[in-house]
């Protein structure tokens, strides 16, 4: 990095922010708004990317490479996808379930529900969906229990049975499991009764 100008005190700030993070670790633009305004920042992260110290995911999304010849972790781009549009965001679908670490299986697909618009991402032979929702069911949530209602949809009643549910149940510590059963009170009778069903005897 000592090749770079660090002459722009902004540009420093940004460029020893990148510095201090570990490889792997995806940003946004506007990750980097205590330092300067959103184009400033796009500038310096565009330049960064041509001297190669960081890479380009998509648009407002970078990342510090591992040196591996790895890609960037779909869910830190989904995060980052949030934290650039100032979205809320929950994994739905196959990427619930593996999220909820029920399955280590990729989604070929990372699915989320979103109170922003509909949007598809493509890289590194990787694709992102967000997909909006006016369903309340994912925020005003803790996360642990949104992604619980996401995991509980993609399954299916019929379909959730005891070996799930005991899969469920050890992702779960006592204050989550106390959460989620608070929570569950204000949802719709189908996820609070279900909820109360795998918690149930803890």
């Amino acid at each position: 990095m000592s090749e770079l100008n660090m002459r722009n005190s902004k540009f420093k700030k940004i460029l020893v922010h990148i510095d201090g993070l570990e490889k792997g670790s995806v940003f946004a633009i506007a990750d980097f708004s205590e330092y300067a305004q959103p184009k400033t920042v796009s500038k310096a992260l565009e330049r960064l990317s041509k001297h190669g110290v960081i890479e380009k995911v998509v648009r407002g999304i970078f990342w510090l490479p591992c040196g591996d010849g790895s890609s960037p972790d779909p869910e830190k781009v989904a995060e980052a996808l949030a934290r650039e549009n100032n979205w809320s965001i929950t994994p739905s679908g196959e990427t619930a379930i593996h999220k909820m670490g029920l399955s280590k299986k990729k989604p070929k697909n990372w699915t989320y529900l979103t109170n922003g618009a509909y949007r598809s991402y493509s890289f590194a032979n990787n694709e992102i969906s967000m997909l909006h929702s006016d369903s309340p069911y994912y925020e005003n949530l803790s996360k642990k229990t949104s992604l619980l209602i996401q995991v509980i949809k993609a399954y299916g009643q019929e379909k959730l049975d005891e070996r799930i549910i005991h899969m469920i149940r050890d992702k779960y510590n006592d204050s989550e499991i106390r959460l989620a059963m608070e929570e569950s009170k204000r949802l719709p009778k189908r996820f609070s009764c279900t909820i109360k069903s795998i918690f149930e005897g803890i």
